[in-house]
């Protein structure tokens, strides 16, 4: 039978898995939909996104989860690519997987131009149109950077293409049908628009190649779509036309096309923002007005294409000269919007020879224009492509006093907004910047007339437009929830109170409730009250007063506070995996938590596992207090289930700077607290000093913990931990190197079980094999059940005895239990015979259940001799893994400048690694090629000859051999230095490896685990 986890799916950030999906058989009846209301779940679930391994691992082990998450994970899908592989991957998944379609709301496609090396293809628009046709509850569809196909197969092809339904939103940005060019034709354009129908279009960013309608492609497109599309909103951002003559034709003929495909009776809104530098004509005016008449009924906002600027043209301060554009027949229009060039001081004045009127202002063409206006006009905007201020423009030029006496008139009696519009940052120059308190200034002293009648807004365009947070509907009963796990600067505030006023009153009355028996609270608790956001201490009141049952405890009226009921109740029915996540993503907001168990009884039971579930003891003083806490509340050890002793300072701390000693733990004192944690299943200990007392040695070895009964829900009853960490502890140190004596690291994870253990940094000391210690530890009552064990040793000072450690582990490991040994290596990890050996017998040991294997040495040049013979490498009884599905390989990159003492110079490293895969099982699925430092295509031609990894791509690319091999990674070192470049090495090794690249199974990924 199949676990909850086989059966859940596994799709994310465009790549499908192929896990099977199954709806849940209830229907999705769960408890929470009782609860909560359905949108204060997409809320949660929508500011939860940012965390979506959280939401996909409750997914994974709760069916009820996993019905309530799809509809949120799958909502919104992101494919950033240069080929429309992950499209047909996508495509399989939906067809094998037909419920998750209708939970697509959004696909956004994205296409990766910075990888030179691999081939920019044209998007199949067929696969795309397939995969949108499949999606039933696709809504929006954003197309960034596409490269589309403009031969005429292609778009012949289209004309057979419709899709059942209309888009609510199709968004093109940056587009091109040459591969070469940054211009698409008019053509290419509309068979892209006509394929994908939506009721808003928003094209941006990119030039428009000019094909006239008497073109026979452009005709038979037209005749072929002819009044087909019903689009309301109409939204051109930027774009320009490619110059032909003295004019740029291309946005004119995209108007003229428009004109033909569009049905009219349907366009409300036409927003148009020119680029700064874009220009128009006679001819682009007359075809505009062409358009404006097919559209005009129903017209109700409209931004003109055109960028008004100095000279003013011949005829265009009167309003006849405007006259061709058919602004009278737009008799419903409530919202009109100008784009303004104003003159720079340091720019050159206009000189007679230029063709236009000198000495008239651009406020002269405005009023021209805005005398074909309907008298329904109830918003003018006027937007200016630079910062308004005395000191950047001539004003005079400008002429916004004369605007303002026009728009104070009778005729724009109705106007009941004039809204000024700076242009923004991304138009200006890069030493440019916007100072907006300037720019409204000069603004309102050139308006006084609007100021007057308060009617003049002036703002700032904005780059990216975020909605608001929908939060109307939201019971308030249950806006607390949401308080704690949305940040407050997200959504609309839930009251309008002055914080520091709240906190005033909480503290006027604080010592009214201190002195209440079943509170833990002092007044000095609350001295953080005053940095507390605003609705958090809504929050934070509303549940004092709640508790307290009197409303002149808080001194605040019911008036003056929202009014919103306790949230308590609801928490306790609600399944603790919900819980948890909230107050997991409320952690940033701890003081919150923290003030609410304060004065709440309900939500310190609440609350109380979650504040307490992790601690981190970084000083001596701390661990003697957590002692003495622990003994004072013992309620509290039920809460805590990962503990940290120590801390490791950041590397780029000063050296010079005063620490503070770590903490120095007895092993006894240790084992003791840990007993005395029946929750806890993760421990860290780091940088701590380890005693470890002769006289209890034998007591501790000899009885490890074992936890009482757990009272506590949802926490299982063991005595072993789930992971145990020592990193860079030690028991003695030499000059800057802290060592740790092997018989006390083998006693902790002897009076410690866990079914996890990392050593990081471990310096291990030489032992001598007579030391009366090292009997106890390798005589063991019994063996250590280990399913995973971490070796980094890539921060260690040098090779010290981990011989010793290997040796040590055969004999108090238990055989055959060991199912995942991962290790880090640094680059002066070396292949030793001793190590080698010794690691070899550890293998032999743990073989026989091992899934995962890291090899602990790192190869690297020069190399030794017969290392790239198989037979040098039985002794590390690799072929006893029969069970083997991950192998991970660590190796030095080259230095070019270093002079190699080689027998065999001519080597490459690649051909070791492929003498040790000749040992292992044809079950190996995942192969990990690490790199052990930083990697540059600096000599790469040098450095390409050393690693040799054309020869192993030959090994691993055809299947021969590793028949079932699903994976190539290549694991890059971060470099330090942060002018190298990892996406050039990616683009390098790709190269050099075609064979795996074409199968898609090579992956090139960072040492944290991020794709590069």
């Amino acid at each position: 039978m199949k676990t909850e986890n086989e059966e859940s799916p596994e799709f994310e950030q465009g790549r499908c898995e192929g896990a099977q999906v199954r709806p849940h058989a209830n229907g999705g009846q769960w408890q929470l939909a009782n609860v909560l209301l359905p949108e204060l779940v997409d809320v949660i679930f929508r500011y939860a996104s940012q965390d979506k391994a959280t939401i996909s691992a409750c997914a994974l082990v709760s069916r009820d989860w996993r019905e309530l998450a799809l509809p949120h994970l799958f909502s919104d899908l992101k494919f950033r690519t240069r080929n429309a592989r992950p499209l047909k991957h996508f495509q399989d998944f939906i067809d094998a997987h037909p419920h998750i379609a209708r939970y697509v709301r959004k696909l956004e496609l994205i296409a990766v131009l910075d990888a030179p090396m691999d081939p920019l293809r044209p998007l199949d628009l067929r696969t795309l149109a397939a995969v949108v046709t499949s999606l039933a509850g696709l809504r929006v569809l954003y197309l960034c950077e596409p490269f589309f196909d403009g031969t005429d197969s292609a778009l012949s092809s289209l004309s057979s293409i419709m899709l059942p339904r209309r888009l609510e939103k199709l968004t093109v940005d940056i587009c091109r049908d040459e591969e070469d060019t940054s211009t698409t034709s008019i053509t290419t354009l509309i068979g892209v628009l006509r394929t994908f129908p939506a009721d808003s279009i928003h094209l941006s960013y990119f030039d428009i190649a000019c094909v006239p309608p008497s073109d026979p492609r452009m005709a038979q497109l037209i005749q072929s779509s002819s009044n087909s599309m019903h689009v309301v909103d109409l939204k051109l951002d930027r774009l320009d036309g490619s110059c032909y003559g003295l004019e740029r034709l291309g946005l004119g003929h995209l108007f003229d096309a428009l004109c033909h495909v569009l049905k009219p009776g349907y366009l409300r809104s036409l927003q148009c923002r020119p680029y700064k530098g874009s220009d128009y004509g006679d001819t682009t005016k007359q075809l505009f007005g062409k358009f404006l008449h097919h559209t005009a009924e129903t017209l109700q906002d409209l931004a003109l294409p055109f960028l008004l600027r100095l000279p003013v043209r011949y005829e265009e301060y009167k309003p006849d000269g405007w006259s061709v554009i058919c602004l009278d027949e737009c008799r419903n229009l409530k919202s009109f919007t100008l784009w303004l060039d104003p003159p720079k001081i340091h720019s050159p004045p206009d000189s007679p020879g230029v063709h236009g009127y000198h000495g008239v202002p651009l406020s002269m063409v405005c009023i021209a224009i805005m005398a074909h206006l309907p008298h329904t006009l109830r918003v003018f905007t006027l937007g200016l492509c630079e910062r308004f201020d005395p000191e950047h423009i001539r004003l005079s030029e400008v002429g916004l006093d004369v605007l303002d006496d026009a728009l104070s008139g009778q005729r724009a009696s109705s106007l009941e907004k004039v809204k000024v519009v700076i242009g923004s940052k991304r138009d200006f120059d890069q030493d440019d910047w916007v100072d907006m308190d300037a720019c409204s200034r000069a603004v309102r002293e050139m308006m006084p007339q609007c100021e007057e009648r308060g009617i003049l807004e002036v703002v700032e365009e904005p780059i990216a437009m975020v909605p608001p947070v929908p939060f109307s509907g939201v019971s308030a009963d249950l806006s607390c929830l949401a308080v704690v796990l949305i940040a407050p600067s997200e959504f609309e505030p839930l009251f309008s109170a002055d914080a520091a006023f709240i906190a005033m009153k909480v503290a006027e009355h604080v010592y009214a409730i201190s002195g209440r028996a079943d509170n833990l609270m002092c007044s000095a608790e609350w001295a953080f009250l005053s940095k507390l956001r605003p609705n958090s201490l809504s929050l934070l009141i509303n549940t004092m007063e709640t508790d307290n049952r009197n409303t002149s405890v808080v001194g605040l009226t019911r008036e003056e506070l929202p009014s919103l009921a306790t949230t308590s109740a609801g928490f306790n029915t609600l399944p603790p995996e919900l819980t948890d996540l909230v107050f997991q993503h409320a952690s940033e907001d701890r003081d919150t938590a923290l003030a609410c168990t304060l004065v709440s009884r309900s939500w310190r039971d609440l609350a109380l596992p979650h504040l307490f579930s992790a601690l981190t003891v970084a000083r001596q003083a701390a661990f003697e207090n957590l002692l003495t806490f622990l003994d004072i509340a013992p309620h509290i050890t039920r809460c805590i289930r990962a503990l940290e002793l120590g801390q490791i300072s950041d590397e780029d701390e000063d050296c010079y700077s005063q620490k503070p000693p770590p903490p120095a733990v007895r092993l006894d004192s240790l084992v003791a607290l840990v007993a005395k944690l029946p929750a806890l299943r993760v421990l860290l200990l780091r940088g701590i000093f380890l005693i470890d007392p002769p006289s209890t040695d034998s007591h501790i070895r000899a009885n490890p913990i074992t936890s009482p009964g757990v009272t506590s829900p949802g926490v299982a009853s063991s005595g072993v931990l789930k992971h145990l960490e020592v990193h860079g502890c030690f028991t003695h140190s030499i000059p800057d190197v802290p060592l740790v004596d092997l018989p006390t690291l083998i006693g902790i994870l002897q009076a410690l079980p866990a079914e996890s253990i990392a050593l990081r940094s471990v310096n291990i000391a030489t032992t001598s094999p007579s030391d009366p210690r090292m009997s106890r530890i390798t005589d063991p009552p019994t063996r250590l059940h280990v399913r995973e064990l971490m070796l980094d040793s890539a921060d260690c000072q040098a090779d010290y005895d981990m011989s010793s450690l290997y040796d040590t582990f055969c004999q108090v490991l238990a055989p055959e239990s060991l199912e995942s040994l991962r290790s880090r290596v640094g680059r002066d990890t070396t292949t030793s015979p001793g190590p080698m050996r010794s690691f070899g017998d550890f293998l032999h040991l743990t073989a026989g259940a091992l899934l995962r294997l890291d090899l602990p040495f790192a190869l690297s040049h020069p190399l030794q001799p017969l290392e790239d013979d198989p037979e040098h490498w039985h002794i590390l009884h690799l072929d006893e893994c029969t069970h083997l599905h991950s192998f991970t390989l660590s190796i030095t990159p080259p230095f070019v400048r270093s002079r190699s003492i080689s027998q065999r110079p001519h080597v490459p490293l690649s051909a070791v690694c492929i003498a040790i895969l000749a040992h292992l099982p044809q079950t190996l699925r995942t192969f990990t090629l690490a790199m052990c430092d930083e990697l540059t295509t600096a000599h790469w031609h040098v450095k390409r000859r050393k690693l040799g990894l054309e020869v192993l791509d030959d090994a691993l690319g055809s299947g021969k051999r590793f028949p079932l091999l699903e994976r190539v990674e290549v694991t890059l070192r971060q470099p330090h230095h942060p002018d190298i470049a990892m996406d050039a090495c990616k683009q390098a090794i790709q190269a050099v490896m075609p064979q795996c690249e074409e199968r898609g199974i090579l992956q090139i990924m960072r040492e944290t685990g991020e794709q590069v």
